[in-house]
């Protein structure tokens, strides 16, 4: 008989990579993870199971939870930095990737752009978009394989 866990903070892919990788890790095989639950085929490793996934800092139970506010979710990305680990990576990456960007356009202006006419009116937004735009896909391609 399948045992569904509730597991709520499942995010993205990298949550279900995590808790697999912990579950297979500790022998337990037959599990399948399907949005915010983790369904077990041998019931009778429920418990260890909820145990391991509490663990990695997720809520974990099988009874269903309530979805947690954006408050809570920012208290406990602050709380559990070992958790977030890989997210906070990113974000770090993003900005520093952001701000070189926006260094290279102010050199790129003060050096060659500057004489073009009316430049930054007809173009400044568009190229402060583009920079935004690029910084965003290369985080969410980093999340992506990360």
């Amino acid at each position: 008989m399948a045992t569904p866990i509730y597991v709520p903070d499942i995010e993205c892919d990298s949550c279900v990579k995590l808790i697999s990788r912990k579950l297979k890790k500790a022998d337990i095989n037959d599990f399948s993870i399907k949005e915010d639950t983790v369904v077990l085929e041998n019931q009778h490793k429920t418990k260890e199971a909820i145990r391991l996934i509490n663990n990695l800092g997720y809520r974990a139970s099988t009874e269903p939870f309530e979805r947690k506010t954006f408050k809570e979710r920012r208290r406990h990305f602050k709380e559990n930095k070992q958790l977030y680990k890989i997210e906070r990576l990113g974000l770090q990456h993003t900005l520093s990737v952001f701000i070189v960007l926006l260094a290279i356009t102010a050199l790129a202006y003060v050096g060659i752009l500057k004489d073009i006419p009316d430049f930054m009116s007809n173009y400044g937004w568009w190229v402060f978009y583009l920079i935004i735009s690029i910084t965003s896909i290369g985080m969410a391609a980093w999340h992506f394989f990360a």
